[in-house]
């Protein structure tokens, strides 16, 4: 756990009053040298963290007079989705898909991807079992083999997901959905961020529901060490993010 310093244990109550009834500093009076997210969002005025909705929503709003510079205005855009599924299940190879412990994670992939594909444009899905991290091809249902995970990386594999919240506790495999922004910018621009992050949600929501339709138990982690998680997962963690992980039963 993170060193805390002088940060207190807040109650809910309290929480919400801060919120709700702390001053507003004067920067020309007061300055914080210690991070609390709390207290950034309360006295913004002293705070050195740029606000997320600034730097993520207000850049990303579209407006009548912005169409003319987005290529979804000049583009089958859904075509062009589709085009780009079909090139990549063409060269996706399968090396896991005859491999006993891939094949009950397998069914429950294709069968939440089948619904709707074209939500993968700009989500790739990753399998941890075992030792194994396998990427998952959802037109063909191919399972590529990408890497075998040393004892050391599956140590660093459980810590880094199990930042906030308690270590893994489904013995079954683990799924990541991961986010490659640049796919929706090319689209919408800055606005493609949005797109990503929501179809990202709707695969979550997918897995979840079907693994919980056939009796798994499931645990999303939306909290966990990025750099490490993304690491193992070989993304750079920029135009290539892990955005969600799945535990399932």
């Amino acid at each position: 756990m993170a060193h805390r310093r002088n940060r207190p244990e807040y109650s809910p109550a309290e929480v919400l009053n801060l919120v709700c009834q702390a001053p507003v500093l004067w920067p020309g009076r007061t300055v914080r040298l210690e991070r609390d997210s709390l207290l950034d969002q309360c006295t913004r005025s002293t705070s050195a963290q740029v606000s997320v909705s600034e730097l993520y929503h207000e850049n990303s709003k579209l407006s009548r007079h912005q169409l003319a510079e987005l290529a979804m205005t000049a583009v089958d855009s859904a075509a062009l989705r589709a085009e780009f599924l079909v090139r990549r299940a063409a060269v996706a190879r399968s090396t896991g898909g005859e491999i006993a412990q891939t094949a009950p994670w397998k069914v429950l992939l294709d069968g939440a991807c089948a619904g709707g594909p074209d939500w993968l444009y700009a989500i790739e899905l990753r399998l941890v079992v075992d030792r194994s991290m396998f990427a998952y091809e959802p037109i063909t249902g191919a399972l590529d083999l990408m890497k075998q995970l040393s004892g050391a990386q599956v140590e660093e594999f459980v810590r880094a997901l199990a930042l906030m919240d308690s270590p893994m506790a489904a013995t079954g495999a683990v799924v990541l959905v991961v986010g490659c922004f640049p796919r929706h910018e090319i689209l919408l621009g800055s606005r493609g961020y949005r797109r990503t992050m929501i179809e990202a949600g709707r695969v979550t929501g997918e897995i979840v529901r079907r693994a919980e339709k056939d009796g798994r138990k499931t645990f999303v982690r939306y909290e966990f060490s990025d750099r490490e998680l993304d690491q193992l997962t070989e993304v750079d963690g920029i135009e290539q993010a892990v955005i969600v992980a799945i535990e399932l039963g």
